[in-house]
């Protein structure tokens, strides 16, 4: 998606940020995840943000961080985008190792994201 398509999809319509689901230890829920997904899809939003609209992004681990926006983007495609971040803030929550090699590690498109601006932070990656 080219920078004008994302300020058009920004700027107009409804943007939803859905909750990122959860079991009773704390661990990402797919299946619910995408039951939740998949119900938000038909009321007409223009994107959604995975992991970090609700507040979780800064407490996912970097393991939890790119399975939730696969399963968002694998859920979604073709349907509604769907807006990650690509980066991770430095202090509470954050990868408890190098921020660099952990986003070297990330799922493909983020990874090229930081490699391409290796210090860029909290950067917005529409799919």
């Amino acid at each position: 998606m080219n920078p004008q398509d994302l300020k058009t999809i920004i700027s107009s319509g409804l943007l939803s940020f859905p909750l990122t689901d959860f079991d009773e230890q704390g661990d990402f829920r797919p299946k619910t995840y995408i039951e939740r997904l998949e119900w938000l899809t038909p009321y007409g939003a223009s994107a959604l943000f995975a992991a970090g609209g609700t507040g979780e992004f800064f407490s996912l681990t970097g393991d939890e961080y790119p399975s939730i926006i696969k399963t968002a983007v694998d859920t979604c495609r073709g349907k509604v985008p769907i807006i990650a971040g690509a980066g991770k803030a430095e202090g509470v929550g954050a990868w408890h190792e190098d921020r660099h090699d952990a986003a070297r590690r990330c799922l493909p498109w983020l990874r090229a994201v930081r490699d391409r601006v290796p210090r860029a932070r909290n950067t917005l990656v529409v799919f």
